[in-house]
């Protein structure tokens, strides 16, 4: 049985930050909330229905050093149905190793619909990493603020890999889309193993964060 991700699935109270996105210095605003709606749609609306807020300071204001820094985690049931997208494989209460399903994650050893520690943080920013990567252009025919970037509908938005601009940080990844080569270095996207300063200093005070409703 098919399981689908519910509008619920975006207004989490509960925001636990799983991964640092930067935009370029000079984004322009309205690219700013194409991207930020596009990022958080629903599925059937072609988004990655995933969440997202502005890195806000212990004031939870927004400053000029940190405004073009966002923020981005997923519901457990996203995370839970894109486990089973990417083929993620556990644990089972059996011993063997199977690819994770929905319908059977009871049969998962430590799974429990109240634990949330289920998938580790790295397996959480891969499957982030893998709806990124997977949003596809609809009826855009450019990118907002940029008309000389085109999209066609249905056309993946490439990635390319980065030097990552956090030198004192562990870094998994850094990506930067490209919007079919015709605008480079939008944003890049940062998936930390650990040691990452911006998430330790959020995850630090997360009781006080929660998911903007935009």
């Amino acid at each position: 049985m098919k399981v689908a991700l519910s509008a619920l699935d975006t207004c989490e109270s509960s925001f636990t930050p799983l991964v640092v996105l930067e935009l370029a210095p000079d984004v322009k605003e309205e690219t700013k909330e194409w991207l930020k709606n596009k990022i958080t749609s629903k599925k059937e609306d072609g988004g990655a229905q995933l969440l997202f807020r502005p890195l806000l300071n212990k004031y939870e204001k927004e400053t000029l050093e940190n405004q073009n820094l966002y923020l981005v985690s997923a519901s457990k049931m996203t995370l839970l149905l894109g486990a089973e997208a990417v083929g993620l494989v556990k644990e089972c209460n059996d011993n063997t190793m199977r690819a994770f399903t929905y319908g059977t994650r009871h049969n998962f050893k430590d799974f429990d619909d109240d634990n949330d520690d289920f998938l580790t943080m790295a397996e959480c920013q891969f499957i982030i990493k893998h709806e990124l990567e997977n949003l596809r252009a609809r009826d855009e025919k450019m990118i907002p603020g940029y008309p000389q970037a085109k999209l066609y509908p249905g056309k993946s938005l490439q990635n390319h890999r980065l030097e990552s601009a956090y030198q004192n940080h562990l870094i998994l990844k850094v990506l930067v889309f490209n919007f079919l080569n015709c605008f480079a270095s939008l944003f890049y996207i940062a998936f930390v193993l650990r040691d990452m300063k911006l998430l330790r200093q959020v995850s630090a005070n997360r009781s006080k964060y929660q998911f903007c409703r935009f």
